[in-house]
């Protein structure tokens, strides 16, 4: 983290700036200290009355050096999309964050990876079928990523661990807390077992139900292939395929009981040409 990195924490609380409004700052003032100086009249000439007002917006309730005081405290690291160790998967979407911040090791995003997501109310089938597939993938060296949320993504992470491999968790919110509270020694295992946390967005913000589409097309954009265990048609999991499809990435899907609501997803897919997911060999 540089000198000049305070100053995008503080402008990167600002929820208008987001990571394109950021970069087309950064491309007419070079620095993120210039960018924060620059007068209110010329930013508007150059790029706008919205990011002007924004941007004094920014200066008047946000404080650079609270932000690295909040950074240290929290014990979480930042990466800036410039940065060599910025996740290279990312570099390569329309989209990217501008910024992440991580706690644990990024290097676990540097080989093959699988996303897994899934329904929050999983089944016991989902629950029993998401360790028999991806226990032994994990063992293999591929990296799990979910969400951490209940339900699938939760076994996705364990199953990762049991089969003593690396796991990587996108979250919806501030990395000072965790989202369940109850996955919180489940979240502290997997960076002890040199995973990662990661967010793109700033301590203190929590779960709003807005964040997890952008947080869905994090995990899409870092796995080389994406899995729905189980889902409704119309559910997170599969707005995190979709992403993936967006992506030019794979899509995977485990089929399910027909009868069960949670079938519907996955089997959509299938139908639609993704690939049935029934074994770790599969993947």
């Amino acid at each position: 983290m540089t000198h000049d990195t305070k100053y995008l924490l503080a402008l990167n609380r600002h929820p208008y700036l987001g990571a394109k409004r950021l970069l087309a700052l950064k491309s007419v003032y070079g620095k993120w200290r210039l960018v924060w100086e620059a007068p209110e009249h010329e930013v508007d000439k150059n790029l706008g009355s919205k990011i002007a007002s924004a941007l004094s917006q920014a200066r008047a309730n946000y404080d650079p050096e609270h932000e690295l005081e909040i950074i240290r405290k929290i014990n979480v690291d930042v990466v800036e999309l410039e940065d060599e160790n910025y996740p290279q998967a990312l570099k390569n979407i329309c989209d990217p964050p501008v910024l992440l911040y991580f706690r644990g090791d990024l290097t676990s995003l540097s080989g093959k990876t699988v996303a897994v997501v899934g329904s929050r109310r999983a089944t016991q089938y989902g629950y029993r079928v998401t360790e028999e597939i991806f226990s032994p993938v994990a063992r293999l060296g591929v990296t799990i990523i979910s969400g951490l949320a209940l339900g699938i993504d939760t076994a996705a992470h364990k199953a990762a661990l049991n089969g003593g491999g690396k796991t990587v968790a996108i979250l919806g919110c501030g990395l000072d807390q965790i989202y369940p509270a109850s996955n919180t020694s489940l979240a502290r295992t997997m960076v002890e077992k040199d995973g990662v946390l990661l967010s793109e967005f700033a301590p203190g913000l929590p779960s709003y139900r807005s964040n997890f589409p952008q947080r869905n097309r994090i995990i899409a954009a870092l796995a080389q292939l994406t899995v729905v265990v189980e889902g409704l048609v119309e559910s997170g999991a599969l707005i995190t395929a979709r992403a993936a499809l967006e992506y030019n990435k794979e899509v995977g899907a485990v089929p399910g009981d027909i009868n069960r609501p949670q079938a519907a997803g996955p089997l959509n897919l299938i139908k639609m040409g993704a690939l049935p997911i029934t074994c770790a060999d599969d993947v």
